[in-house]
């Protein structure tokens, strides 16, 4: 060991000597247990109890350790208080007292002076590190599987916060002699570094300066379990900048340099750390580890795969209009949203977002008694006074004519991504959670890599319409941009196509939706030549228009029942089929397994009943009727709910299948002996004691159609961690050993070691 290390573990030593000899250092321990504790309590208790009366299947892990208004994230939020009152007697102590004109005239150098504060303030740090560690230790043995290594990442990720709270306080601590001024100057600087992620948000450079110093943006990621190194290396930038200043202000005062020399000193230090977020936060140059045992914080491996096809920078540009009511959330809020491409760009880092204002009128456009008559301008001025925002930044109404997104989406808010010259676009959508999800960003990616699936609407017979609102009309599911699950969202295009003419090669899959009017020979011969060729499709029918599918099903080997599916319930319709998986059905394609089993089901009201027959498709049940289900013949009954079976008449209680998928080599055809289940009303309609799984249909069926291509296909690894081994009842002991037996001990090995200090 050199002579330096042993002079900068002595004062080391000598520091820790004087922090644990000190009250305060003992109270400030005690009471972050108490607190901690209490914090930790508060979020595990109601999920024991959530688990104890739901059988819920969620990651317990994350809940309690990950979430963002987690465990982890709470003691980041109130770790500032507590650094300050550690570190403000660090050199302050030494310089009111006198004492630091010892260290000008010893041989100890500043560096080794300063670093050796530094590393006993780490150490002290550390031992706050003991109180989360510890229900940590406490969380392996009560829930099973524990994810492990993410809470590890959010450990560290807290400690380097630590460190880079100790380093700040230590300089604060060096510029006064006074310990308190030293302690609010730390927080001040702490205050600032959490909140300048908001500053200058409306301005590129500004926002990307702000995101960088911004230490509760560098936090967040190792509190979801991701260790980046662009955060790593922002806390090493941070400790050794502040570090570097103690340094300089302990030993400028003993050295004769001129204010130029110590100036350029200074200068060299900030290019050096400038330097270290400069290279460190170069896209090709950041790292990134989900420590997430499902990978939860990442994109799945079928939207890596995608991901890394596309050669080249992708850049996306969010349009806001100022106008716009779906453009509120980024206006207000004091941050800006996190962007979805966040977890993509982890396996991608040059993904370039631009923001861009505007004002327009739109679609659905904000309304204020002032605006009525309030030409653009005026109504801009109004809206940017209320926001408090510069109104020079939104781009005019002439200035955005030529941006065709923007007009053809109605001038509301809409991202433009753009790859190699093509274009796609990304919305935001009328539910709870707005924002696309991973399959609707890996589709609008997905299409700038390939031709879209181009699906075939018919029409001319009578078919379900796109273009209706009508509840039994198809529109939110396929055209309606607003719904997270329409086709047209999730990465297909639709055209209308009529079977008077020959349908076009372009078509990848054609539907035939409840056909009500008769087939010409002409379009017979154009549907048996899109089967010969191969074509895929989804064909539906309903009751009342048997006779005019049964051509069409001819062809695919199946018959329909002249009569509907009933099932007595004291709950629903005895119209109402509640259909379920077939046995078997991932034989089919494992994207069908759970399409309707549990507690999920298939609303088919006013259902027929499928048969295969013999012929050149392999037909496979993919929908059944629960047990005690009948063929009805007497339909008065079904008004009032009053139907049951009637033996006497014929009537058999069986299972019938309702919708079977057929294939012969790559052709995939779905039919549904039912074409309400797709329709706006079985869309948006909820019933109790059930969840609907229709929805589920239309994105696993099409996916299957597609060819596994459409809908993108999200799969992780089942949590494992979703179970614990207390209940509710253990929850007191818990809270009593770390609420109050926990601080109690360190109370107590706090009066053992002071009144050993003052024995000796």
């Amino acid at each position: 060991m050199s002579k330096g290390t042993r002079i900068i573990g002595r004062i080391m030593r000598t520091e820790l000597e004087a922090l644990f000899g000190s009250p305060i250092a003992w109270f400030i321990l005690v009471v972050f247990a108490a607190l901690t504790s209490s914090s930790f309590i508060s979020e595990l208790s109601p999920i024991v109890s959530v688990v104890d009366l739901y059988d819920y299947d969620f990651p317990i892990t994350s809940q309690v350790y990950l979430h963002p208004t987690g465990f982890l994230a709470s003691i980041v939020r109130n770790i500032y208080i507590y650094v300050p009152l550690l570190t403000m007697g660090l050199i302050a102590r030494e310089t009111s007292s006198g004492s630091i004109k010892l260290v000008y005239s010893s041989p100890v150098t500043s560096t080794q002076f300063v670093i050796g504060k530094f590393l006993a303030a780490a150490i002290m740090g550390l031992c706050l590190m003991i109180i989360p560690s510890l229900t940590v230790m406490g969380s392996v043995f009560f829930i099973p599987n524990f994810d492990l290594a993410p809470v590890l990442v959010g450990l560290l990720g807290l400690y380097l916060q630590i460190l880079a709270s100790c380093a700040i306080g230590l300089f604060f601590s060096s510029l006064t002699t006074y310990q308190v001024v030293a302690a609010v100057g730390t927080l001040a600087t702490l205050a600032i570094l959490g909140r300048i992620g908001s500053m200058g948000r409306y301005y590129e450079v500004l926002r990307n300066i702000a995101h960088w110093l911004s230490i509760n943006t560098r936090t967040s990621a190792f509190m979801e379990g991701v260790f980046r190194t662009d955060d790593f290396f922002y806390y090493v930038a941070i400790i050794l900048l502040f570090v570097g200043l103690t340094v300089m202000r302990i030993s400028f005062p003993r050295l004769s340099l001129s204010k130029t020399r110590r100036c350029a000193v200074a200068t060299a230090l900030f290019i050096a750390v400038a330097g270290i977020g400069f290279v460190s936060s170069r896209p090709s140059l950041i790292g990134i580890y989900d420590a997430t045992r499902n990978k939860q914080n990442s994109i799945t491996e079928g939207s890596r795969e995608i991901v890394r096809q596309m050669e080249g920078k992708i850049v996306v540009n969010n349009y806001i209009n100022l106008f716009d009511n779906n453009s509120s959330p980024y206006l207000l809020s004091s941050q800006p949203p996190r962007s979805v491409f966040e977890q993509y760009k982890l396996t991608k880092p040059d993904i370039e977002e631009h923001t861009i204002y505007y004002y327009d009128d739109c679609v659905s456009k904000q309304t204020s008694p002032k605006m009525s008559t309030m030409t653009l301008d005026e109504a801009r001025d109004y809206f940017t006074t209320v926001y408090n925002m510069n109104p020079r930044m939104f781009r005019t109404p002439e200035q955005m004519k030529d941006v065709d997104v923007t007009k053809a989406e109605g001038n509301a808010f809409v991202r433009e991504v753009i790859y190699q010259g093509k274009t796609s676009v990304l919305r935001d959508y009328a539910d709870n959670q707005r924002e696309p999800s991973e399959a609707e960003v890996t589709a609008a990616l997905s299409k700038l890599t390939g031709e879209p699936p181009i699906i075939g609407f018919a029409r001319g017979n009578g078919e379900r319409t796109l273009s209706g609102t009508s509840l039994q009309d198809y529109s939110d599911f396929t055209v309606t941009t607003s719904q997270r699950y329409a086709l047209v969202n999730q990465g297909f295009d639709i055209v209308y196509v009529s079977l008077d003419e020959a349908i076009p090669e372009s078509i990848d899959m054609l539907i035939v939706a409840d056909p009500s009017e008769e087939f010409s020979e002409q379009q017979m011969e154009n549907y048996k030549s899109y089967l010969s060729r191969g074509g895929n499709m989804m064909l539906l029918t309903d009751y009342g228009h048997q006779k005019v599918v049964k051509p069409l099903l001819d062809e695919l080997g199946l018959k329909v029942s002249d009569r509907q599916i009933a099932k007595k319930s004291e709950d629903f319709s005895s119209s109402l089929v509640l259909a379920k998986e077939a046995e078997n059905v991932g034989a089919i394609d494992d994207c069908f397994n759970d399409l309707a089993s549990g507690n999920a089901r298939v609303t088919m009201p006013g259902c027929l009943a499928l048969e295969s027959v013999e012929s050149a498709f392999d037909a496979k049940a993919l929908l059944t009727t629960p047990k005690e289900s009948w063929l009805e013949s007497d339909y008065s009954g079904f008004k009032d709910d009053i139907v049951e079976c009637d033996e006497k008449s014929g009537e058999i209680l069986g299972t019938f299948v309702t919708a079977y998928a057929l294939t012969k080599g790559d052709q995939r055809i779905l039919v549904a002996a039912d074409a309400d289940c797709l329709s706006n009303q079985e869309m948006s309609i909820g019933r109790e004691g059930f969840e609907a799984a229709n929805y589920r249909l239309i994105t696993k069926g099409f996916h299957w159609i597609s060819g596994g291509r459409f809908p993108v296909r999200i799969d992780r690894i089942p949590a494992m961690d979703t179970s614990f081994n207390i209940t509710s009842d253990d929850i007191g002991i818990i809270k009593a050993a770390y609420v109050f037996i926990l601080p109690l001990l360190i109370l107590a090995m706090a009066v053992a070691v002071l009144m050993h200090r003052r024995r000796a």
